[in-house]
């Protein structure tokens, strides 16, 4: 894989996970440095960090974090402001609207294509425009927790 990430770091929330646990070796993998988000001591951080730096040559940092809490989500942007990433901020549905969009029928110009990635555009575009801070995350129950 291309270092298409060398010099950026990436943080990945649930990446003690199936699924966060495969983003983080892929940006790994692509040159990002990464941060590794768990929630509970136990749930095998450790063990993911190990096969990361076994597979892509670079040692992750893990961050533990309750994201619904809010003075433990201001404690981990305090406590390590050179280990989260303060640009581009994907939210769960983000990802979720991806994985849609690439199992969908590839029919180039489609309206259902079409209306997907316009509405998935504007998205990224505000959420990027925000930027990462603490008070731009939505920790409600059920929106990037448990």
């Amino acid at each position: 894989m291309r270092p298409v990430f060398q010099g950026r770091t990436v943080l990945i929330t649930g990446a003690a996970g199936g699924l966060g646990g495969e983003i983080a070796m892929r940006f790994a993998m692509a040159g990002a440095r990464v941060v590794l988000h768990h929630r509970s001591p136990g749930d095998g951080i450790a063990a993911l960090a190990e096969r990361i730096a076994s597979e892509a040559g670079v040692a992750p940092d893990t961050v533990r974090c309750d994201l619904t809490d809010e003075r433990d989500l201001e404690r981990m942007f305090a406590d390590s402001p050179t280990r989260v990433p303060t640009g581009r901020t994907v939210r769960p549905r983000e990802i979720a609207d991806a994985c849609v969009f690439l199992c969908s029928p590839r029919r180039r110009g489609s309206p259902a294509t079409s209306s997907w990635s316009t509405a998935a555009s504007r998205r990224s575009q505000t959420t990027e425009a925000r930027g990462i801070r603490p008070e731009n995350l939505d920790c409600s129950p059920g929106v990037g927790g448990p």
